[in-house]
């Protein structure tokens, strides 16, 4: 079994270009590659996943599964009970809504029909089951789950105990992506700068109060 933590690398270098609509394997996402997940924040395998099928930076970024060279997946591996294997990602510069039809979108790879269950949260520590998904690539809609306006930063994978296994090196399902249709960009917030008047102002106002300190002073002694 593989455990991995977020401590042992860092999340996909994040873009100020502005977002546009993109087509990925036949799904639109009005926000383009900000939709997906960029970060890792727990992985832990089940049985029969090896290594390079073990790498869940493979599950970051839009899906770029390679059938050729069989790259741009990690296994999730076989779970014998519930979340015994589990990965968990978070979205960086967007958050996850709720819209109208599909919300979120899981790419899985493979012949094999392997189911996995959904997660999501707010937090990383109180999840929310949206149910499970089984093959290739499946779309969400998580209004039965959200409340109006409520804003996901977390999407938890799991293999789904139902007894149906796949061998080794890839056991269980194969995390390609996974992208939020219904999204919002996390806007950065700077600071607005002081202008020059501004600090002559406070430049001021600090002279006449060095001044007045210094005559009290002088008037004392």
């Amino acid at each position: 079994m593989t455990t991995w933590s977020a401590v042992e690398a860092a999340p996909l270098p994040q873009s100020d270009a502005p977002s546009a609509p993109e087509v990925f394997e036949g799904v639109e996402f009005p926000h383009g590659e900000i939709s997906f997940a960029d970060r890792v924040v727990r992985y832990k395998s089940g049985a029969q996943v090896e290594s390079p099928f073990d790498d869940p930076a493979n599950a970051l970024g839009p899906p770029d599964y390679d059938s050729r060279a069989d790259t741009g997946s990690v296994a999730l591996g076989n779970s014998e009970a519930t979340c015994e294997s589990e990965l968990v990602m978070e979205f960086v510069d967007n958050l996850l809504v709720d819209i109208p039809d599909e919300d979120l979108w899981i790419f899985e790879i493979g012949p094999s029909v392997e189911a996995t269950e959904v997660y999501i949260s707010s937090d990383g520590e109180d999840w929310i089951a949206l149910g499970r998904v089984e093959g290739s690539k499946r779309g969400i809609d998580i209004s039965g789950a959200a409340t109006p306006n409520q804003q996901f930063k977390f999407v938890k994978l799991c293999d789904y105990p139902d007894g149906n296994t796949s061998r080794a090196p890839y056991g269980g399902p194969d995390i390609d992506a996974v992208g939020a249709i219904g999204t919002i960009p996390v806007e950065t917030v700077t600071p607005p700068a002081h202008t020059s008047t501004q600090i002559a102002g406070i430049s001021m106002v600090w002279w006449v109060f060095v001044v007045s300190w210094v005559s009290l002073c002088w008037g004392l002694g």
